[in-house]
């Protein structure tokens, strides 16, 4: 299942550095919380900022296809 997150990075006086978003796919819907919480770990340690001041805003599922 493919989940649209949106989120936003803050320095450590909560200046807004930077937003965007990504499509994360995940295999497993009821372990959510573990994906998002790695995204958070891979791209705050990519920006090389603390993991608190790497904050997803929105996880909203994306509606299936049909093929």
């Amino acid at each position: 299942m493919r989940f649209f997150l949106v989120w936003e990075c803050f320095d450590d006086k909560f200046n807004l550095i930077e937003k965007g978003y990504h499509f994360l796919l995940v295999e497993n819907p009821d372990d959510i919380d573990i994906d998002v919480s790695e995204f958070v770990e891979d791209m705050s340690n990519a920006r090389n900022v603390n993991p608190q001041y790497f904050v997803v805003t929105t996880c909203q599922p994306m509606p299936q296809s049909e093929q």
